[in-house]
């Protein structure tokens, strides 16, 4: 990312007709002033989140979970896993999205244009732009057992549900290695008993001014004007 600065205007949408983004100088402090704007102007974008489902699959090895990042990722880093030493243990993603709201440069205005032309004067062509945002609450759990895919997903199902496990499911997940990631700074305090439980009550927490999740999705261009895609 480069500090770059602009006098150009851009022209800001939303698939949620309820807001009236002002064309803006782009940075992300005036982008997050014009959200909390709209949001004292018009209201949250949603009164709840209603359920948060997982989506539960299996896993060919460790390096695969970069697949939910979209790039290469530090897994130490993100989910405080050793890479080198999972050995033979199977590996369960699950993984929650809650999208709330969007954010979109209008691709097809003179000022997105001459934008470009100024990001072009820096001879960078490793250079991309951002020309979309979705706002949301995101959660991967990564699970990794000695048991096999069908013995850990009937555990994975009861937990997300809040359902009491049986003594034998209880030895499936008490020997499992559980990591997790929320990706926003919001402090979670898992139960022992049911890590689940903290993770879904923060998906399904009301939204509010002072919590309307984080980014969890960007759309980009390269400056030839192709779509920006990370590669791993």
């Amino acid at each position: 990312m480069i500090d770059f600065k602009s006098n150009i205007k851009l022209d800001l949408l939303a698939s949620n007709t309820k807001y009236e983004f002002p064309a803006y100088n782009p940075s992300l402090e005036n982008m997050s002033k014009i959200i909390k704007e709209q949001i004292k102007k018009y209201g949250l974008p949603v009164t709840g989140t209603g359920a948060a489902v997982g989506s539960v699959a299996k896993t060919s090895n460790i390096q695969s979970i970069n697949n939910y990042f979209g790039e290469t990722m530090d897994l130490s880093k993100w989910l405080n896993i050793d890479a080198e030493n999972v050995g033979n243990r199977n590996i369960m993603a699950v993984s929650f999205e809650v999208p709330l709201f969007d954010l979109f440069l209008d691709v097809s205005s003179q000022e997105l244009q001459d934008y470009q032309e100024e990001i072009k004067k820096l001879k960078n062509e490793d250079l991309f732009y951002i020309w979309g945002i979705n706002w949301g609450r995101k959660a991967l759990v990564i699970i990794q057992s000695d048991f096999d895919e069908s013995k850990m997903t009937p555990v994975i199902n009861k937990l997300i549900a809040g359902e009491t496990l049986t003594e034998n499911e209880k030895i499936i997940f008490e020997t499992s290695t559980i990591s997790y990631n929320i990706f926003q700074d919001y402090p979670l305090k898992l139960d022992s008993e049911n890590p689940f439980k903290a993770i879904v009550d923060y998906l399904n927490a009301p939204i509010t001014a002072n919590n309307y999740g984080s980014v969890i999705q960007i759309f980009g261009n390269n400056l030839d004007g192709t779509t920006f895609e990370n590669s791993f």
